[in-house]
């Protein structure tokens, strides 16, 4: 046993952090790699050339630089993006294997950034923003060289800041479910909702989704006092400082078995991890280190220091921002927003109690409809397992059932770049491109009911309502077809 006054290193969790932050560099790379062609590519559904030209057009060059920091000034053509794709990838996996950490990361959280500030409503997710942000302190923390020595621990202000991120982000995801004022979490009834209604359920997910209630709500309040009082753990003595860490990682595996959501899971378990002490790991520790000893933190730069100092007051205001706090520092946030090096969370303040599905079909006369198959959303198929690949499209049409066609105006451009038989957009789905262009595209809403054991799922209540008008081209212009008649017969039109 460690007596009272000895030295608290953290080599090992610092050589874990930022393993753990290369390796999700890379994974979200990678799945970007098949995606970003068909998302923002010349040809895509929200093109990042358009995004910067309509930027430079209302701010003018250097604000539009600001607002969009994104590489892809120089080059948004679809070798480029394939090109930041590989290359974050690459730069990820060196990370992970320790091979010039410090340059590495920086690499990554510059391409990792211009993909998100370019990658329009396709990449404004949660967990992208987690990445910067651990992706930045995984950068101070992380030695320089090619080959470093990892055996120093890292100083205590970046350390502090690394703590805080993981509280923020689990603390705020707790608050803000009671704060919103829903009424399924302050009764506690949400997880009698949640298994099946989020935007990708796996195979667990719905054998949980049908468990008896009374465990659901049970559950419910274990996830909530979980998230409110696990990460204050991370401050007690060692005994309760590693039963929140427990609690925590168990909290992760839980919500990745149950749901699909990428890499964030993966993240969020490399920075509940790096909340360990050399002493916790034993041999996992002496494994990462190759047998070095590991040591106390020596002095750090006063760059370092008052970098890592500021960005834990930022941190500090946004998440009080986040729960409805004043905060003096706005102005500050909102002008390094673009960056997004801090960020706001809060995972699922409002539980969503129903689930809707959009059909899509196309036809080239107007009387045969063949339907479009996604790779990943339920719709035709059962739930699956996708992560830690992260299917962008597949979640957008689970947010465009939340609302009108209207409150998704992305769809829109989807629909022409399928009528248009876009190839980079046609690979995004499960159905092959057709040898012709369809003439006509329509979107049908159909509410699904919740699994019952022993049923296949998804299954569907009796009637569907228009999504969308149904769409055509006309010379290029994209229409809704108020009737859709024979061959031959030419509809009213509207333009969209």
């Amino acid at each position: 046993m460690a007596s009272r006054g000895a030295v608290r290193t953290r080599s090992a969790p610092r050589r874990l952090l930022v393993s753990g932050v290369g390796l999700c560099f890379a994974l979200a790379f990678l799945s970007a790699l098949g995606q970003v062609q068909g998302l923002i590519g010349p040809d895509g559904i929200a093109p990042a050339s358009g995004l910067l030209r309509s930027a430079a057009a209302a701010w003018g060059p250097f604000r539009a630089g600001w607002a969009v920091p994104s590489v892809f000034w120089l080059d948004a053509s679809a070798g480029a993006l394939r090109a930041l794709c590989l290359l974050g990838a690459l730069v990820g996996v060196l990370a992970t294997l320790g091979v010039g950490p410090r340059v590495c990361l920086a690499l990554a959280c510059v391409l990792h950034i211009s993909l998100v500030s370019a990658g329009n409503v396709f990449w404004h997710y949660q967990w992208d923003a987690l990445l910067t942000e651990a992706g930045v302190l995984a950068l101070l923390v992380a030695p320089a060289g090619l080959f470093p020595r990892w055996g120093d621990s890292p100083s205590r202000a970046t350390w502090w800041c690394v703590q805080l991120l993981l509280v923020r982000l689990v603390v705020a995801s707790g608050a803000v479910k009671l704060l919103s004022g829903d009424v399924t979490w302050r009764s506690l009834v949400a997880l009698r909702y949640h298994f099946w209604t989020q935007p990708l359920p796996t195979p667990v997910g719905l054998w949980v989704a049908v468990w008896p209630v009374h465990l659901l709500d049970a559950a419910c309040a274990l996830t909530l006092a979980v998230e409110l009082l696990g990460p204050l753990c991370l401050f007690g003595p060692r005994p309760v400082r590693l039963a929140g860490a427990l609690a925590l990682a168990l909290l992760q595996v839980v919500i990745a078995l149950t749901g699909n959501y990428g890499f964030f899971n993966l993240l969020s378990l490399v920075l509940v991890a790096a909340m360990l002490e050399d002493r916790d790991l034993g041999a996992l520790g002496r494994l990462l280190l190759r047998g070095r000893r590991a040591r106390p933190a020596g002095p750090s730069g006063w760059p370092v220091r008052l970098l890592a100092g500021a960005l834990a007051v930022l941190g500090l205001a946004t998440f009080v921002e986040g729960l409805g706090g004043p905060s003096p520092l706005s102005p500050v946030l909102e002008t390094l927003a673009p960056l997004g090096i801090v960020n706001r969370y809060g995972l699922f303040a409002v539980m969503t109690k129903h689930r809707d599905e959009i059909r899509l079909e196309v036809s080239d006369d107007g009387q045969a409809w063949r339907p479009l198959r996604f790779r990943d959303k339920p719709d035709d198929a059962s739930a699956s397992w996708v992560a830690p690949d992260m299917p962008r499209l597949d979640w957008q049409m689970w947010f465009a059932a939340l609302g009108p066609c209207r409150a998704s105006p992305w769809f829109f451009a989807f629909a022409r770049r399928l009528l248009a038989l876009d190839v980079p957009v046609w690979r995004l789905l499960a159905s092959p491109a057709p040898g012709a262009p369809p003439r006509f595209l329509r979107s049908v809403r159909r509410a699904v009911l919740p699994p019952v054991r022993g049923q296949p799922w998804p299954s569907f209540a009796g009637g569907a309502e228009a999504f969308c008008p149904t769409l055509a081209l006309r010379n290029g212009r994209l229409v809704s077809v108020e009737d859709v008649g024979p061959p031959g017969f030419e509809p009213g039109t509207n333009r969209l």
